[in-house]
């Protein structure tokens, strides 16, 4: 695996997670929060596998994504139940009719700090020399 391709993954969720955390500090709309919380999630867990020399999955679900992502780090199986609501966050924009979802900020906030728990046991299991 490439250092720089991986980093370039954990990188970008970083700044996902990032941009969340300020929209949902400054009062942004919660669905975009949301969505940025879903992008960020999703690229840790993917950079997180491709680390490990797994193929890069083709899934939106996080619960799906992380399950593989423990099958590598057994550990990662305690977050299994918090992160698989969070996939409703992901808004498939292929569909003929766009619903925004009604998600509240209470919801979000634990989102938020969910995230960023698992982003940071995702760093600390990286192999060496994966900081992003």
């Amino acid at each position: 695996m490439d250092v720089e391709y991986r980093n370039a993954w954990l990188l970008s969720a970083d700044h996902e997670l990032d941009a969340a955390q300020l929209l949902f500090e400054q009062g942004g709309y919660i669905e975009v929060v949301a969505y940025h919380i879903h992008q960020g999630l999703e690229r840790c867990l993917k950079g997180f596998l491709t680390s490990h020399g797994a193929a890069l999955p083709a899934v939106h679900d996080l619960g799906e994504l992380l399950r593989r992502a423990a099958s590598l780090e057994p550990e990662l199986l305690r977050f299994v139940e918090d992160v698989g609501p969070l996939t409703g966050f992901f808004v498939e924009t292929l569909e003929d009719e766009l619903e925004i979802p009604a998600w509240t900020r209470d919801e979000v906030r634990h989102a938020l700090e969910i995230a960023w728990r698992v982003r940071q046991r995702l760093s600390v299991l990286l192999p060496a020399g994966g900081d992003a």
